[in-house]
């Protein structure tokens, strides 16, 4: 398929010298033993989450808060890492590398900042392009540190029509593999249709190819993305393999708690991962146009405030760039949840400003606004 025609992808120091990150879980875990008891563990957990040591949360940190993926049992950092951080030249996301050989600077980059992540008690990364695996695969490795990985690749991934075979479906996960240096990736969660135009015959080809993958050992759980909210939970209703789901979700969303994705979720027990959190990145653009003074960092803090509020979901993805990025997002982890009437006021002036002047790309958002 021409790369024209090809649908877009969804939507930042490590020390150098430091005791290994396995070390330092091991003494730090028994310190809150001796000095919180379980009280800690509870503490940095949302009330539906079991009671989990923090010795067996990757990554552990005590400001970070942790919620169970649903059945797929894994505890993860509510603020994760989406795949995607700018080019170069100010694009979206890095679409691939000549060679699967990451450009030297693009690289320390990359381990500057999943380096600072991992410091601050993240423990997920999602994946969606071909540079995306074979950085992070290279990155986690030169750190030789550990996240949980969640896959799929826009290009060989089911929103081609060529790519609904078993051999297609598997070719994309071995691919993954092989990108991301890995044996065995925690998530193969393909790119859907936006749309979800599937036909059930069609998930069902994924499904059999996934538990195919799981019993050679090549992936260890099974999810699904796609921005149609009708298509999720049709495939929660219908598929029970699935273990997790990938949508939009802005500050903006309202939860429908009786009919929405988020009962039925919880019914199905289902991990729920958010993407978009700025629009796509249309809430800066919108702040530009209209001249206001407020910065993008403080906009971008309070969208992931906002949005994790939700403790349906397992966590949000931001994508980011630089420490700065990273570092602004997640000071908002240890923060009270609940906005100020000032944020409210003005994260609600931003995206109304935002939403009024939605690119035709982003339209789709419109239907993650009432009644998700």
């Amino acid at each position: 398929m021409p790369a024209a025609h090809i649908t877009p992808p969804e939507e930042a120091i490590m020390p150098k010298h430091h005791l290994s990150r396995r070390d330092f879980l091991s003494t730090t875990a028994k310190a809150v033993a001796v000095t919180a008891g379980a009280g800690l563990a509870a503490s940095a957990l949302p009330a539906r989450g079991p009671e989990t040591a923090p010795a067996d949360i990757l990554n552990y940190e005590p400001g970070m808060r942790y919620r169970r993926m649903g059945k797929t049992g894994l505890m993860i950092s509510e603020i994760s890492l989406g795949g995607h951080w700018r080019t170069r030249e100010g694009a979206r996301y890095w679409g691939d590398f000549p060679g699967d050989v990451p450009p030297p600077d693009v690289q320390r980059d990359r381990e500057d900042v999943v380096g600072r992540a991992i410091d601050l008690g993240v423990n997920y990364v999602d994946i969606t392009t071909p540079a995306e695996a074979t950085v992070y695969g290279a990155v986690l490795k030169a750190l030789g540190e550990r996240m949980y990985v969640g896959y799929s690749d826009y290009i060989l991934c089911i929103r081609n029509p060529a790519n609904r075979t078993p051999e297609k479906i598997m070719f994309e996960i071995d691919e993954g593999l092989r990108r991301l240096k890995m044996d065995c990736m925690d998530i193969f969660r393909p790119q859907a249709l936006t749309d979800g135009n599937h036909t059930d015959d069609e998930i069902k080809t994924v499904v059999e190819t996934a538990m195919k993958a799981k019993e050679q050992g090549k992936i260890r759980h099974l999810g699904m993305s796609s921005h149609s909210r009708e298509f999720h939970m049709r495939v929660m209703e219908k598929f029970p393999e699935f273990e997790m789901l990938i949508f939009p979700y802005t500050p903006i969303s309202e939860p429908d708690e009786i009919h929405g994705v988020f009962p039925l979720a919880k019914a199905k027990d289902v991990g729920l991962v958010t993407i978009k959190p700025f629009a796509g990145g249309a809430l800066f653009r919108s702040i530009k146009r209209s001249g206001e003074t407020v910065p993008d960092m403080e906009v971008a803090a309070l969208s992931v405030k906002k949005i994790i509020q939700n403790e349906y979901l397992t966590c949000c993805v931001p994508g980011m760039t630089t420490i700065d990025e990273l570092e602004n997002n997640l000071m908002v982890r240890s923060q009270p949840r609940k906005l100020s009437e000032a944020e409210e006021q003005k994260l609600g002036k931003a995206f109304g400003e935002t939403f009024a002047n939605l690119p035709p790309e982003y339209e789709f958002l419109r239907e993650w606004v009432h009644n998700v």
